[in-house]
């Protein structure tokens, strides 16, 4: 009990630091929690987001599929698979791989209209790949729909979008 009790608070402490942009906090703190529940399935997937927003894709790659591997093949099908899917698409996104990421983006988005959930994040990269094939009115839309859902996430990202952007021009 003290442990689970010690692992809660390391979780809330990598929530905080997420919401702050502490990237090496986050992680510290969610390798404690992990260390001490290395089997709990929020952890294991805030682990590998952690690595992820901490630029160490492989790591969090292969953390989600070996998690996945075993989950999935239990017949697992909940709120964990879908976000585990989708930053698996976003990771590959990152690495370059955009069939495979938007593959990946649309089968979590098709899985949390399923479990009735929102997610902010894959509708934002499936924004990027339809504005990257000039849909623009359906990226539009997309965008629209990241920013009705979580509209703190939709500003931070847009303000990185504009700085890319920037960064492209100058």
């Amino acid at each position: 009990m003290i442990a689970a009790l010690r692992a809660s608070r390391y979780v809330r402490t990598y929530e905080h630091a997420v919401e702050a942009g502490d990237h090496a906090r986050c992680l510290a703190a969610i390798e404690k929690a992990a260390a001490i529940r290395p089997e709990d399935q929020e952890i294991v997937v805030f682990h590998a987001y952690a690595l992820y927003v901490n630029r160490r894709y492989d790591e969090a790659l292969e953390m989600l599929l070996e998690r996945d591997k075993h989950y999935v093949a239990s017949g697992g099908r909940d709120r964990w698979c879908a976000e585990s899917t989708g930053l698996m698409g976003q990771i590959h996104y990152h690495l370059g791989n955009f069939v495979e990421a938007r593959r990946l983006v649309e089968a979590a988005l098709e899985a949390a209209e399923d479990l009735k959930m929102h997610w902010a994040a894959d509708k934002y990269f499936l924004g990027l790949f339809l504005l990257e094939e000039g849909q623009l009115l359906e990226a539009s839309k997309m965008f629209r729909a990241v920013e009705e859902d979580e509209p703190a996430f939709y500003y931070q990202r847009i303000q990185e979008l504009f700085a890319h952007v920037q960064g492209k021009i100058e």
